[in-house]
């Protein structure tokens, strides 16, 4: 199935409907690399719905690569599915990798993404950072007043580079 028969399938699905399809596509590309690759065409697309299409599907096949372009589109539209997927599916390396290349926003909410699902201390362990930053971290997942605060904004540098921290 090339993109075009995905498009043409999903015209007349209501939005739960594509959602539906689109997962379902995403899991079964995991053992058709035509299909796979067919959705990572639409994910590669000039035309933003056919990104957001691709990314639907990310949630079945949980995709690294198509996570990580989405993560990098310029548009918001389906940004915090990016960002969650990302949280959630995408290894240690690949996230500090990422990271850098994203606007402080993006930064932010990866890092609360990343809390959310309690990946913070993972990395922190696998970068060898320091205690007091794995104390903050710990104290960010427990106190969910901080979430909010500024003080957040001092652990997403390291997050972008954790080398900066291992000087105990």
């Amino acid at each position: 199935m090339n993109g075009a028969n995905i498009l043409k399938v999903i015209e007349n699905l209501d939005h739960d409907q594509r959602w539906k399809y689109m997962i379902a596509l995403g899991k079964k590309a995991k053992n058709y690399p035509a299909l796979s690759q067919s959705l990572a065409t639409l994910a590669d697309s000039n035309i933003h719905y056919h990104r957001v299409i691709a990314l639907m599907s990310a949630h079945g096949s949980y995709e690294p690569a198509m996570i990580a372009r989405a993560l990098e589109d310029a548009s918001n539209v389906y940004l915090s599915s990016a960002i969650t997927l990302a949280a959630q599916h995408l290894d240690a390396d690949r996230i500090t990798d990422l990271v850098p290349g994203l606007s402080k926003k993006r930064r932010h909410l990866m890092f609360m993404a990343l809390l959310r699902v309690r990946r913070t201390i993972e990395l922190a362990d696998k970068y060898g950072w320091s205690k007091s930053l794995r104390d903050q971290l710990q104290c960010y997942r427990t106190d969910k007043s901080l979430w909010i605060s500024d003080a957040a904004e001092l652990v997403i540098p390291p997050l972008a580079l954790p080398e900066a921290d291992s000087v105990n």
